[in-house]
């Protein structure tokens, strides 16, 4: 059987072929003209006796020249020494468009073997309103204000957070450099333990988390990126519906030794927790731990939504220190784990709450 490539190859010999046979009719049809033009013109003076003769000369010449036209046709539409292609060349199925894939599809990076989810473009509301805090029963945060409709394009997010394995790979590799604490709150040796090589890497700035992104082909989410992953077109108030469900996230419960423990709930984790420990608690594209286990980093700043009714940050603030921080982790409150809950950090900062996962964008072939 031949293959595509092989394929397009001969119908690009047949093309070359049937070309030069084209320039050789082309060239011997001018041959043919000008013999008969010069033969007319070498008895163009000679008596009214001699033009029955002509007549008949010039009739064979005619028949010739034509016989010469159908030949040469011939040889024209004609191609020799290729095979003939075959008809059952195997197709190469062509990308996907973004409209023909569906959420949840998924593809693994080859630089850390990190699984990414595809969420389609849509549009969705982010942010909160008062109304939102009454049903939840929760307080509703300035930053969260206005609830705004905004439409997002088609990319890849990494269905967890990033590892500490993972985040070993690009440190071994020369490109990161180690997180600033190789602890976690409550575990003396975690980063490069083996017992915790699949629990979220910590303790790593904004630019760290740039920096790794850079290194797997990727990059860090942008805010509306991550809310939608998180939220989805129904703008659900978590990654798995509208009511809080305490055994779907790692958030501060029984096992937590901060001042606001949940006693109600105790997963066993006293910090971090493996990533995807809890698939019941994954997005409408298959994304887990969007809620609960570690801040993550977003690559936006803390800016205030457009059409809030504050021209800027209380206190001074600048809206371009600190950078912001997405879904909770296991030392947040139950009423902080939420899909529209914003923190923010300083880039340079890192804390055993924080750690981060990638995005990619999406490219169309139309």
């Amino acid at each position: 059987m031949y293959t595509q490539d092989q394929g397009k190859s001969l119908k690009l010999n047949a093309k070359t072929q049937r070309r030069k046979a084209t320039e050789q009719f082309l060239y011997l049809t001018l041959r043919a003209l000008a013999s008969l033009r010069l033969f007319q013109s070498e008895h163009s003076g000679h008596n009214a006796g001699m033009h029955s003769t002509m007549k008949s000369r010039n009739k064979k010449y005619l028949w010739l020249f034509l016989l010469l036209l159908l030949g040469i046709g011939v040889c024209a539409s004609t191609t020799y020494g290729a095979p003939p292609i075959p008809s059952n060349i195997p197709s190469i199925a062509p990308t996907p468009t973004a409209k023909e894939l569906i959420q949840g599809t998924t593809q693994t990076r080859s630089a850390d073997g990190m699984i990414m989810v595809y969420v389609p473009p849509g549009e969705f509301l982010m942010g909160s309103d008062e109304a939102d805090g009454t049903k939840l029963g929760v307080r509703i945060y300035d930053n969260e204000f206005p609830k705004h409709e905004v439409a997002v394009s088609g990319f890849w997010i990494d269905q967890t957070e990033i590892t500490n394995a993972q985040y070993d790979l690009c440190f071994q590799d020369g490109h990161c450099s180690a997180p600033k604490d190789f602890s976690s709150r409550r575990r003396d040796s975690y980063y490069g333990d083996p017992a915790f090589a699949d629990y979220p890497v910590i303790n790593v700035t904004w630019y760290q988390a740039v920096a790794y992104c850079t290194w797997a082909g990727a990059r860090l989410p942008k805010e509306p990126e991550w809310a939608f992953a998180a939220r989805g077109p129904d703008s659900l108030y978590y990654p798995w519906g509208n009511v809080f469900d305490t055994p779907l996230a790692n958030y501060c419960d029984a096992s937590c030794d901060m001042s606001h423990p949940d006693p109600s709930m105790d997963d066993g984790f006293p910090d971090t927790s493996p990533v995807g420990n809890y698939p019941a608690g994954a997005s409408w594209v298959g994304a887990l731990d969007l809620l609960g286990n570690v801040w993550e980093w977003n690559w936006d700043w803390h800016k205030l939504y457009e059409g809030h009714e504050w021209l800027e940050h209380p206190n001074n603030q600048s809206q371009e220190d600190y950078r912001l921080l997405r879904g909770g982790s296991w030392d947040t409150t139950w009423g902080h784990a939420r899909s529209s809950f914003r923190n923010w950090y300083l880039p340079d900062q890192y804390e055993n709450s924080i750690g981060f996962r990638c995005a990619q964008d999406f490219i169309i072939n139309e």
